[in-house]
């Protein structure tokens, strides 16, 4: 009898049992309107364990006995499937392709319609159940929801568990590791030419007595010359296959593009830097014309100290150009510090501001640059900082991105690079 494991995750599957416990389980509650038959149990696994993509191909390829089948094939079979009745004359509910009630056969779940399929109807082995880490029946692969997930299998041959994720391990157990390297290295047939007596005295001679040498042995991944040149330099794509030249292809496109767009956010923030010091000294420069005066009287009494603190110009100088992140177009600021026809007119204006000559309303100097007092301001307040505060989050994200396509570039490399050695 199969056990049931409380970890709600990847597909769910119904076992053979012996009709021995009087309800349902959870699992077998979650289907529609499920049976209630004498028994059955339910595995559930953790989605804690690695999913990864068929790493063990050639396994993979024996699940699927039949011949493919074709688009037309598939659409016809799925218009019969969800037409076809959900009970039977006795109102038992009916799983799978083959429209046939729970009859305690090994079933599964499919995580894209949740739908209860048969292993053999799916063409799955029974002792491979273990290692599927997603199911998606023939019906959801054919519309793109998904497809079958597996796990990777321990490396011993005669078992069928999946390799510990926990540790990245390539073993479902420290017993089945020492199993298989014995199995290589001295049960291993006369006639399979893995490793040579003389590389086997070799790395005894460099070990010794000390295991952590042993140990040591594969630490570091052996590069091929041609990912190596690859990684230094970036011009060899041609010595790879197609499938990696695509691949490299599409993540070095996606670099460039961050790399652009991460000089441009540079370039910004210097450029919103230099704005704030020229902000700066437009407010001064203002103070200085209109109260030329004003900083240089000096007073003790407190009353005195509020007059002179009143006559200090702060102009919002919300720039409409510098928030619309507008790097063709020149910011007005710019113009209002380096012409002086331009900064006298702007003074004009202000003035006028100052001394509430203007309309409420009137708070836009060329339509651009924001003329109210920085402190009565509540549109603009604090405009600045939000608008560096901006650029430098997108500058951490295009760095994050960077780093992810990185290591997605390292993921394709190495996987090519195992490809090879295991093809030796």
């Amino acid at each position: 009898m199969a056990t049931k494991v409380e970890n709600p995750a990847v597909p769910k599957l119904l076992s053979e049992s012996s009709h021995s416990s009087p309800a349902p389980t959870e699992t077998a509650k979650k289907r529609k309107s499920p049976p209630a038959p004498t028994s059955q149990t339910t595995v559930k696994r953790s989605k804690t364990e690695s999913e990864e993509p068929r790493t063990w191909e050639d396994e993979v390829e024996d699940e699927d006995d039949s011949e493919e089948e074709s688009f037309e094939d598939l659409a016809r079979q799925y218009k019969k499937f969800i037409n076809a009745p959900k009970f039977d004359l006795n109102s038992e509910e009916l799983f799978c392709v083959c429209r046939k009630p729970d009859t305690g056969e090994l079933m599964i779940s499919c995580d894209g319609c949740e739908e209860w399929f048969h292993f053999k109807c799916m063409n799955l082995k029974k002792e491979n159940s273990n290692l599927i880490a997603k199911f998606y029946c023939k019906f959801c692969t054919w519309k793109g929801t998904g497809s079958t997930l597996w796990k990777r299998k321990c490396r011993v041959s005669s078992c069928n568990d999946p390799a510990r994720a926990d540790s990245n391990s390539k073993y479902c157990s420290d017993e089945h590791g020492k199993l298989f390297m014995r199995q290589i290295l001295i049960e291993r047939q006369k006639n399979v030419n893995d490793l040579s007596e003389g590389m086997l005295n070799d790395i005894l001679e460099y070990s010794k007595s000390d295991y952590s040498k042993l140990r040591s042995l594969g630490s570091e991944f052996p590069e091929l010359p041609e990912v190596v040149q690859f990684k230094e330099t970036g011009k060899n794509i041609e010595d790879f296959p197609q499938d990696v030249r695509d691949d490299l292809t599409k993540i070095n496109t996606k670099l460039n593009s961050v790399d652009k767009s991460t000089e441009e956010n540079k370039y910004r923030t210097e450029y919103l830097s230099e704005m704030k010091d020229k902000i700066k000294a437009l407010n001064e420069k203002l103070t200085q014309s209109l109260h030329p005066h004003g900083s240089t009287v000096k007073e003790t009494t407190k009353k005195s100290k509020k007059s002179q603190k009143s006559k200090k110009v702060d102009i919002c100088l919300y720039d409409k150009v510098l928030a619309a992140h507008d790097t063709d177009t020149k910011s007005l600021l710019d113009d209002l510090n380096s012409s002086e026809d331009l900064y006298e007119d702007f003074k004009g204006l202000l003035e006028k501001k100052l001394n509430d000559e203007l309309d409420d309303d009137q708070v836009w100097y060329k339509d651009k640059v924001c003329i109210q007092d920085r402190r009565k301001c509540v549109r603009h307040n604090g405009w600045f900082n939000l608008l560096f505060d901006e650029v430098s989050k997108k500058l951490v994200e295009l760095n994050v991105l960077k780093d992810k396509l990185e290591s997605q570039k390292d993921t394709i490399l190495r996987n090519y690079s195992t490809r090879v050695y295991e093809s030796k």
